[in-house]
Protein backbone atom coordinates (compact mmCIF):
# COMPACT_ATOMS: atom_id res chain seq x y z
CA UNK A 1 0.00 0.00 0.00
CA UNK A 2 1.26 3.47 -0.79
CA UNK A 3 2.07 5.75 1.98
CA UNK A 4 3.19 8.61 0.36
CA UNK A 5 1.15 12.05 0.21
CA UNK A 6 1.68 12.71 -3.19
CA UNK A 7 2.86 10.69 -6.08
CA UNK A 8 6.26 11.09 -6.83
CA UNK A 9 8.04 10.85 -10.79
CA UNK A 10 11.72 9.42 -11.32
CA UNK A 11 14.21 12.12 -12.74
CA UNK A 12 17.53 12.13 -12.93
CA UNK A 13 19.68 15.93 -11.95
CA UNK A 14 22.54 16.54 -10.85
CA UNK A 15 22.50 18.56 -7.50
CA UNK A 16 24.97 19.87 -5.26
CA UNK A 17 23.90 19.20 -1.08
CA UNK A 18 24.97 21.57 1.36
CA UNK A 19 25.12 19.86 5.19
CA UNK A 20 26.50 21.51 7.51
CA UNK A 21 28.30 23.98 5.66
CA UNK A 22 29.96 20.79 3.51
CA UNK A 23 29.44 20.69 -0.26
CA UNK A 24 28.28 17.38 -0.98
CA UNK A 25 26.97 15.68 -4.67
CA UNK A 26 23.90 13.67 -5.46
CA UNK A 27 21.82 12.74 -8.30
CA UNK A 28 17.94 13.22 -7.91
CA UNK A 29 15.82 9.82 -8.20
CA UNK A 30 12.42 11.26 -8.06
CA UNK A 31 10.79 14.33 -6.74
CA UNK A 32 6.99 15.33 -5.53
CA UNK A 33 5.81 18.17 -4.97
CA UNK A 34 6.61 17.43 -0.89
CA UNK A 35 9.83 16.49 -1.15
CA UNK A 36 12.46 15.01 -3.09
CA UNK A 37 15.21 11.17 -3.00
CA UNK A 38 18.54 11.82 -3.73
CA UNK A 39 21.04 8.88 -4.54
CA UNK A 40 24.15 10.68 -2.32
CA UNK A 41 27.07 8.91 -0.01
CA UNK A 42 26.17 12.47 2.08
CA UNK A 43 25.70 11.51 5.69
CA UNK A 44 22.62 13.16 7.43
CA UNK A 45 20.46 12.02 10.20
CA UNK A 46 16.78 12.49 10.07
CA UNK A 47 15.64 15.74 10.90
CA UNK A 48 19.00 17.57 9.71
CA UNK A 49 18.96 21.10 7.43
CA UNK A 50 20.31 20.53 3.70
CA UNK A 51 20.11 23.49 1.18
CA UNK A 52 19.99 21.76 -2.49
CA UNK A 53 21.15 23.90 -5.13
CA UNK A 54 20.67 22.97 -8.92
CA UNK A 55 23.05 25.06 -11.54
CA UNK A 56 21.35 26.97 -14.01
CA UNK A 57 20.72 25.88 -17.17
CA UNK A 58 18.98 25.96 -20.65
CA UNK A 59 17.81 29.26 -20.09
CA UNK A 60 16.84 28.63 -16.11
CA UNK A 61 18.26 30.29 -13.19
CA UNK A 62 20.39 28.46 -10.48
CA UNK A 63 17.48 27.11 -7.65
CA UNK A 64 18.39 27.28 -4.50
CA UNK A 65 15.84 25.27 -1.50
CA UNK A 66 15.63 24.12 1.77
CA UNK A 67 14.76 21.25 2.91
CA UNK A 68 15.38 18.60 5.60
CA UNK A 69 15.99 15.02 6.00
CA UNK A 70 12.83 12.82 6.22
CA UNK A 71 14.49 9.28 5.63
CA UNK A 72 17.72 7.70 4.89
CA UNK A 73 18.37 4.83 3.06
CA UNK A 74 21.89 3.35 3.96
CA UNK A 75 23.60 0.22 2.09
CA UNK A 76 25.81 -2.22 3.33
CA UNK A 77 29.23 -1.34 3.08
CA UNK A 78 30.01 -4.95 0.29
CA UNK A 79 27.40 -2.97 -1.79
CA UNK A 80 28.96 0.25 -1.75
CA UNK A 81 31.18 -0.01 -4.63
CA UNK A 82 28.37 -0.37 -6.75
CA UNK A 83 25.57 1.97 -5.09
CA UNK A 84 25.05 4.51 -2.91
CA UNK A 85 22.46 5.45 -0.39
CA UNK A 86 20.23 8.10 -0.27
CA UNK A 87 18.47 11.05 1.51
CA UNK A 88 14.35 11.31 1.22
CA UNK A 89 14.13 15.22 1.74
CA UNK A 90 11.11 17.25 2.29
CA UNK A 91 10.91 20.85 1.35
CA UNK A 92 11.26 23.54 3.89
CA UNK A 93 11.17 26.78 2.00
CA UNK A 94 10.77 28.53 -0.36
CA UNK A 95 7.20 27.61 -1.03
CA UNK A 96 7.17 26.45 -4.91
CA UNK A 97 10.98 26.64 -4.57
CA UNK A 98 10.76 22.66 -6.46
CA UNK A 99 8.79 24.29 -9.52
CA UNK A 100 11.17 24.69 -12.30
CA UNK A 101 12.21 20.64 -11.22
CA UNK A 102 8.72 19.82 -10.59
CA UNK A 103 7.61 21.43 -14.29
CA UNK A 104 10.72 18.96 -15.83
CA UNK A 105 9.03 16.11 -14.39
CA UNK A 106 5.90 16.73 -15.29
CA UNK A 107 3.78 18.16 -12.95
CA UNK A 108 0.92 20.32 -13.78
CA UNK A 109 -0.68 23.26 -11.78
CA UNK A 110 0.19 25.37 -9.00
CA UNK A 111 3.45 25.75 -6.57
CA UNK A 112 3.87 23.10 -4.42
CA UNK A 113 3.29 23.19 -0.70
CA UNK A 114 5.99 23.50 1.86
CA UNK A 115 6.49 21.10 4.54
CA UNK A 116 5.58 22.04 8.11
CA UNK A 117 7.74 23.74 10.44
CA UNK A 118 7.59 20.75 12.98
CA UNK A 119 8.29 16.79 13.08
CA UNK A 120 7.87 14.90 9.99
CA UNK A 121 4.67 13.90 9.72
CA UNK A 122 3.86 10.26 8.58
CA UNK A 123 0.40 9.16 7.32
CA UNK A 124 -1.21 5.85 8.41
Amino acid sequence: MEKRRKPRVPRRLSCELWIADKRQTGIVRDVSELGIYIQTRAKAVPGDAIELVFAASKGQPEVRVRTRVARLDRIAAHFATSNAGGLGLELVEPAGGLAPILAGAGFKGGPPVPARTGGVRRSA
